[in-house]
């Protein structure tokens, strides 16, 4: 089998060998190869763990069965063999992931098989078809791995502008490997073995469908392992019966079913008939769907303002990016000042906590009066809105500020721009008042 494998391997397995040789060589250079070792099997014995184990094994041997099928309706042979097992690793494996955060069938399927037979994955294929010189292969790896990076560090700092560059070079890139795959195809295209190769395009789209019901299943188990969690998290004792027929009334929705809690489940056993536990179920399948559109069209509401300056009609900014982080920063040096005012009777610069809570990608300043009686906090998002916080003479709840500039501080007053956080204050702090945050466990 090994010379089966070797012998199946083309420039790109190579390229990704040299890689991984060379970067070998760095860290072991740095000192740092046995730490990164160390590192490694600790994943390892992760990995090892049975709530891992297990289902991996399982998967195994279900894409060993549906191989073994697929050979004895010849759909599968030997020849695609390496590519067989990079499909179950990087396609098998990654759906449990997929399964422990699936919400419901749908979810499964445009998770799992739609990216795989969508046109990027034709196009993917287009591309596999051929390969580059060694060192051209080499070489689009490292700018692929560099692009990649980008794309995910741009990504987690939620940098608009620099995010639609590596945008664009990804495209750019894509297009150039496209025409270059293109031309190795228009000379190689007569010696091909076309019975392999369509083997490997069939391979990659039945192996996604015909693993969905693995998926499906461990989904389900997951959610229902998170259901009997959440409910003794509060140490209510549900009788099994109780539990089953919980858990067949909410399926196949796995999101009704991994929200389900010990406080529902204590009102649930509260109704003493049949219908009226059927009513609950309802009740709560009701308030599941409503949040889960909330936060579906928070989701929305955020991607269509990203980068975009100006309020909506409600008075709300358009580009939500950083705007919670920012409050809950501005909530963390409200405490520390009361408290620095309770301990010393004045407020305090706070340049260490300043620099550490300040939301990555956000700008702001901590100003003080001349006697540390008073100070405004106040921090900027990159599309320009700022949220701000001050207090006089250890005052607690602080007062607060909102808009499109910084305020003005320079004045006999620093906080003449400030308001009152009470009950009048609605119309002048809608976007302290609204919550931007969306629970992703009802997406």
């Amino acid at each position: 089998m090994a010379a089966t494998l070797i012998g199946q391997m083309d420039n790109r397995e190579y390229a990704s060998i040299i890689l991984i040789g060379l970067l070998a060589i760095y860290l072991l250079a740095k000192g740092k190869l046995l730490s990164v070792i160390k590192s490694l099997a600790d994943v390892i014995k992760l990995a090892l763990n049975p709530k891992i184990l297990i289902p991996a094994l399982i998967l195994v041997t279900y894409s060993a069965l549906l191989i073994y099928g697929a050979f004895e309706c010849g759909f599968w042979n030997t020849g695609i063999l390496l590519d067989t097992i990079l499909e179950v690793v990087f396609v098998g494996f990654p759906s449990m992931y997929i399964a422990s955060k699936a919400t419901s069938v749908t979810s499964i399927k445009n998770e799992l098989i739609v990216p795989e037979v969508g046109f990027g994955a034709l196009t993917s294929f287009y591309i596999n078809l051929v390969c580059f010189p060694i060192l051209f292969e080499v070489a689009l790896q490292v700018v692929l791995l560099f692009l990649g990076i980008g794309y995910a560090l741009f990504s987690s700092r939620r940098d608009v502008s620099n995010l639609r560059l590596f945008e664009n070079m990804r495209v750019v890139l894509g297009i150039i490997v496209f025409v270059a795959a293109t031309l190795l195809l228009s000379n190689a295209w007569s010696s091909m073995d076309w019975g392999d190769e369509l083997s490997l395009l069939f391979l990659s789209i039945w192996y996604p469908i015909f693993i969905a019901p693995y998926v499906f299943a461990l989904a389900y188990y997951a959610s229902l392992e998170s259901m009997y969690m959440r409910i003794n998290v509060v140490e209510k004792n549900l009788p099994a019966k109780e539990f089953i027929n919980i858990a067949i009334a909410l399926f196949p929705n796995f999101r009704y079913i991994r929200h389900f809690n010990g406080r529902n489940a204590q009102k649930y056993l509260e109704c003493l008939r049949p219908p009226e536990k059927a009513s609950y179920l309802a009740t709560f399948k009701r308030e599941v769907d409503t949040n889960a559109a909330n936060a579906n069209a928070k989701v929305k509401r955020f991607e269509s303002g990203k980068g975009r300056s100006g309020f909506d009609e409600d008075g709300i900014w358009f580009d939500w990016t950083y705007l919670e982080e920012m409050k809950s920063f501005l909530w963390t040096i409200a405490s520390l000042e009361n408290r620095s005012w309770m301990d010393s009777g004045a407020y305090s610069s706070l340049d260490e906590a300043f620099n550490r809570f300040l939301p990555n990608g956000c700008n702001g300043s901590l100003l003080l009066s001349r006697g540390k009686d008073a100070y405004v906090c106040w921090a900027i998002n990159p599309s320009g809105f700022v949220f701000a916080s001050g207090s006089r003479d250890g005052a607690f709840p602080f007062m607060k500020y909102e808009g499109d500039r910084c305020p003005i501080t320079d004045g006999a007053d620093m906080l003449s721009e400030f308001v009152d956080d009470n009950g009048d204050a609605d119309s002048q702090l809608k976007n302290w008042h609204f919550s931007f945050y969306t629970d992703k466990s009802y997406l």
